[in-house]
Protein backbone atom coordinates (compact mmCIF):
# COMPACT_ATOMS: atom_id res chain seq x y z
CA UNK A 1 0.00 0.00 0.00
CA UNK A 2 1.48 3.26 -1.05
CA UNK A 3 1.30 6.03 1.30
CA UNK A 4 -1.35 8.49 -1.11
CA UNK A 5 -3.47 4.84 -0.59
CA UNK A 6 -2.49 5.39 3.44
CA UNK A 7 -3.62 9.32 3.84
CA UNK A 8 -6.50 8.57 1.87
CA UNK A 9 -7.68 5.79 3.73
CA UNK A 10 -6.96 7.54 6.84
CA UNK A 11 -8.46 10.72 6.06
CA UNK A 12 -11.76 8.71 5.21
CA UNK A 13 -11.61 7.06 8.93
CA UNK A 14 -13.40 8.46 11.42
CA UNK A 15 -11.27 10.33 14.37
CA UNK A 16 -13.72 9.42 16.99
CA UNK A 17 -13.04 5.33 16.10
CA UNK A 18 -8.98 5.98 17.21
CA UNK A 19 -7.23 5.97 20.58
CA UNK A 20 -4.57 7.61 20.57
CA UNK A 21 -1.21 7.08 22.53
CA UNK A 22 1.83 9.30 22.74
CA UNK A 23 4.42 7.50 24.86
CA UNK A 24 6.59 10.63 24.77
CA UNK A 25 3.76 13.58 26.13
CA UNK A 26 1.16 11.30 27.02
CA UNK A 27 -0.71 10.70 30.49
CA UNK A 28 -1.84 7.75 31.78
CA UNK A 29 -3.56 9.74 34.66
CA UNK A 30 -5.02 12.59 32.69
CA UNK A 31 -5.09 10.93 29.05
CA UNK A 32 -8.82 10.39 27.40
CA UNK A 33 -7.50 8.79 24.16
CA UNK A 34 -8.26 11.39 22.01
CA UNK A 35 -5.36 13.54 20.20
CA UNK A 36 -5.44 16.72 22.43
CA UNK A 37 -4.93 14.17 25.72
CA UNK A 38 -3.30 11.01 24.50
CA UNK A 39 -3.12 8.44 26.27
CA UNK A 40 0.68 7.35 27.57
CA UNK A 41 0.94 3.50 27.12
CA UNK A 42 -0.84 1.37 24.95
CA UNK A 43 -2.31 -0.98 28.62
CA UNK A 44 -3.84 2.68 29.44
CA UNK A 45 -5.74 2.18 25.95
CA UNK A 46 -6.72 -1.04 25.93
CA UNK A 47 -8.07 -0.58 29.01
CA UNK A 48 -10.16 2.38 27.85
CA UNK A 49 -11.53 0.53 25.17
CA UNK A 50 -12.46 -2.63 27.23
CA UNK A 51 -14.61 -0.15 30.06
CA UNK A 52 -16.64 1.13 26.28
CA UNK A 53 -19.66 -0.77 25.52
CA UNK A 54 -18.94 -3.82 23.59
CA UNK A 55 -20.81 -2.68 20.36
CA UNK A 56 -18.17 0.26 20.70
CA UNK A 57 -15.22 -1.81 21.41
CA UNK A 58 -15.43 -3.45 18.04
CA UNK A 59 -14.66 0.11 16.11
CA UNK A 60 -12.00 1.33 18.20
CA UNK A 61 -8.62 1.22 17.21
CA UNK A 62 -5.00 2.44 18.74
CA UNK A 63 -2.55 4.37 17.10
CA UNK A 64 0.59 5.05 18.32
CA UNK A 65 3.54 7.42 18.42
CA UNK A 66 7.04 6.74 19.69
CA UNK A 67 8.81 9.01 21.66
CA UNK A 68 10.78 11.08 18.23
CA UNK A 69 8.47 9.98 15.57
CA UNK A 70 6.31 12.64 14.54
CA UNK A 71 3.24 10.71 13.45
CA UNK A 72 0.93 8.57 14.14
CA UNK A 73 1.16 4.85 13.53
CA UNK A 74 -1.69 1.85 13.80
CA UNK A 75 -0.31 -0.61 16.24
CA UNK A 76 1.37 -3.68 15.75
CA UNK A 77 -0.15 -6.83 16.49
CA UNK A 78 2.38 -8.09 18.80
CA UNK A 79 2.27 -5.02 21.08
CA UNK A 80 -1.69 -4.80 21.38
CA UNK A 81 -1.44 -8.40 22.09
CA UNK A 82 1.61 -6.83 24.82
CA UNK A 83 -0.68 -4.10 26.21
CA UNK A 84 -3.68 -6.72 26.46
CA UNK A 85 -1.79 -8.53 28.47
CA UNK A 86 -0.57 -5.79 30.54
CA UNK A 87 -3.74 -4.78 31.05
CA UNK A 88 -4.75 -7.89 32.30
CA UNK A 89 -2.20 -8.42 34.48
CA UNK A 90 -2.92 -4.90 36.03
CA UNK A 91 -6.28 -6.29 36.76
CA UNK A 92 -5.25 -8.97 38.33
CA UNK A 93 -3.10 -6.95 40.91
CA UNK A 94 -5.98 -4.56 42.00
CA UNK A 95 -8.09 -7.61 42.32
CA UNK A 96 -5.21 -9.34 44.30
CA UNK A 97 -4.32 -5.71 46.12
CA UNK A 98 -8.20 -5.22 47.09
CA UNK A 99 -8.63 -8.91 48.38
CA UNK A 100 -5.47 -8.01 50.76
CA UNK A 101 -6.71 -4.86 51.73
CA UNK A 102 -10.42 -6.67 52.47
CA UNK A 103 -8.62 -9.28 54.72
CA UNK A 104 -6.30 -7.10 56.29
CA UNK A 105 -9.16 -4.82 56.92
CA UNK A 106 -11.11 -7.93 58.98
CA UNK A 107 -8.02 -8.77 60.76
CA UNK A 108 -7.55 -5.46 62.31
CA UNK A 109 -11.17 -5.42 63.29
CA UNK A 110 -10.89 -9.46 64.52
CA UNK A 111 -7.70 -8.12 66.36
CA UNK A 112 -9.88 -4.98 67.63
CA UNK A 113 -12.61 -6.84 69.02
CA UNK A 114 -10.52 -9.69 70.74
CA UNK A 115 -8.84 -6.94 72.67
CA UNK A 116 -11.72 -5.19 73.60
CA UNK A 117 -12.79 -8.92 74.86
CA UNK A 118 -9.28 -9.23 76.81
CA UNK A 119 -9.92 -5.51 78.45
CA UNK A 120 -13.33 -6.41 79.82
CA UNK A 121 -12.11 -9.50 81.28
CA UNK A 122 -9.20 -8.10 82.99
CA UNK A 123 -11.72 -5.81 84.31
CA UNK A 124 -13.19 -8.60 85.98
CA UNK A 125 -10.36 -9.72 88.02
CA UNK A 126 -10.28 -8.41 91.48
CA UNK A 127 -6.87 -8.74 93.64
CA UNK A 128 -7.18 -9.49 97.53
CA UNK A 129 -4.68 -9.72 100.05
CA UNK A 130 -4.74 -13.23 101.51
CA UNK A 131 -5.55 -13.14 105.14
CA UNK A 132 -3.44 -15.96 106.07
CA UNK A 133 -0.20 -13.96 105.31
CA UNK A 134 1.38 -11.22 107.69
CA UNK A 135 0.36 -7.73 106.98
CA UNK A 136 2.83 -6.06 104.33
CA UNK A 137 5.10 -4.05 105.52
CA UNK A 138 6.56 -0.62 103.78
CA UNK A 139 10.72 -0.43 103.71
CA UNK A 140 13.56 1.31 101.84
CA UNK A 141 15.26 -0.75 99.88
CA UNK A 142 18.45 -0.36 101.18
CA UNK A 143 16.81 -1.70 104.68
CA UNK A 144 16.00 -4.86 102.72
CA UNK A 145 18.64 -7.15 103.72
CA UNK A 146 17.33 -6.60 107.17
CA UNK A 147 14.07 -7.40 105.84
CA UNK A 148 14.22 -10.98 104.27
CA UNK A 149 12.63 -13.76 105.49
CA UNK A 150 10.52 -11.55 108.19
Amino acid sequence: MSAEELATKLSTLDISDLVFVDEATGSDDAGCGNKDKPFKSAASAVGHIASQPEAAQESLKIVIKKAGDEKYSYITPSALKKAKNAYELALKKAKKQAEREARDKEEREAKLVEEQRKLEESKKVVLTQDPSLPKPKTIQIRDAKENRNV
